[in-house]
């Protein structure tokens, strides 16, 4: 992807989580047995792109002088299985 073409287009990203066991003393062999992570789908809006990560908001408000963005998520790349622009957006 772009890094300059996309900023501030809509886009979907499919990525993994990590996860951590609420318990305090676990068994081991369930541990190691529970390989599963979080998927998680995020829409929102493209803000920054760098060699590791995406930057993508929530809430985007543009006036005629001034960007302002909420509920930034900083998404590794290395956790991203499929990131897409929503064209009309």
């Amino acid at each position: 992807m772009s890094k300059n073409d996309n900023l501030l287009k809509a886009v979907y990203i499919e990525w993994e989580d990590s996860t951590m066991r609420n318990q305090i003393w676990n068994d081991i062999k369930t541990v190691l047995s529970d390989t599963s992570n979080n998927t998680i789908k995020t829409l929102g809006y493209l803000i920054s792109e760098d060699k590791l990560s995406y930057g993508v908001c929530t809430c985007l408000y543009i006036d005629d002088e001034d960007v302002k963005v909420g509920g930034v998520w900083r998404i590794p790349k290395g956790c991203v299985k499929k990131i897409k622009i929503i064209n009309g957006y």
